[in-house]
């Protein structure tokens, strides 16, 4: 419902200065941005510090926060979400590197 109604509210975007609402557009989009902004900080901090007992459940979290920022800010903002997520998500690298 949630994204549905996000979805509405990019396509309105483009029309909102003829309709007058411009500016509470952007208002309401960069409370949003705040919100969900805090949400991915939250979540990639918990798995940074290993607080989270379900990995894959945390990524699918991020994954849908990555499309609700696509809505809110672009496409290049929902992808730096996405590979944000996907390194925090990644298993530890456990190679050792040996000098020769």
């Amino acid at each position: 419902r949630a994204v549905t109604l996000l979805t509405f509210a990019h396509e309105v975007r483009l029309c909102a200065s003829h309709g007058g609402f411009s500016a509470m557009h952007s208002k309401v989009m960069e409370k949003l941005w705040s919100v969900v902004e805090n949400y991915v900080e939250d979540v990639l901090d918990h798995l940074r510090t290993g607080d989270v007992a379900d990995v894959p459940i945390a990524h699918a979290y991020l994954l849908v926060a990555a499309d609700v920022v696509g809505l809110i800010r672009d496409e290049k903002a929902a992808e730096l979400v996405r590979r944000r997520a996907a390194t925090a998500c990644a298993p530890p690298d456990n190679t050792v590197f040996l000098d020769a």
